[in-house]
């Protein structure tokens, strides 16, 4: 694992723990996530961040940050998940030494509109689990 994706692992250990109340599995859980969201760090290069979730750990996390007696349809559960990359892409952007003059982009559904057109020449991926539930991350490097 590079120092990329370990920067990247401490921010969602951090927000998965601090936001949501999870603390990572010991062993990564088998299975293949349902919900993608996306998130760049804007700079020299551009960086991508893909995060997919388990859709039984994505409704979780929206109630443990919602009221748990509330109705969760597909939409809420999708913008609890944005909301849940912007402050992981939050953590990362931490990551990076202030005078490289970065910033994070908004939260997206849709990967061809963090950076439309880039093409990308490496990516970097780790996925780890809570609750039984894996969460994969994948970091592509623009250029």
């Amino acid at each position: 694992m590079n120092d990329l994706t370990k920067k990247l692992k401490e921010a969602i250990f951090n927000v998965m723990e601090q936001m949501f109340f999870f603390l990572p599995d010991e062993e990564t859980a088998p299975g293949n996530p349902d919900y993608d969201v996306y998130i760049g760090i804007s700079g020299e290069p551009n960086y991508l961040v893909s995060l997919m979730f388990d859709k039984e750990l994505a409704v979780r996390m929206a109630e443990n940050l919602l009221d748990p007696e509330d109705e969760l349809d597909d939409e809420t559960v999708r913008k609890n998940l944005k909301e849940a990359a912007n402050v992981i892409g939050g953590r990362f952007l931490l990551s990076f030494d202030a005078d490289e003059n970065r910033n994070v982009t908004l939260p997206s559904l849709d990967k061809e509109s963090v950076f439309p057109g880039a093409a990308f020449s490496s990516s970097e991926n780790i996925t780890v689990s809570y609750e039984g539930c894996p969460v994969k991350a994948v970091v592509e490097v623009a250029g």
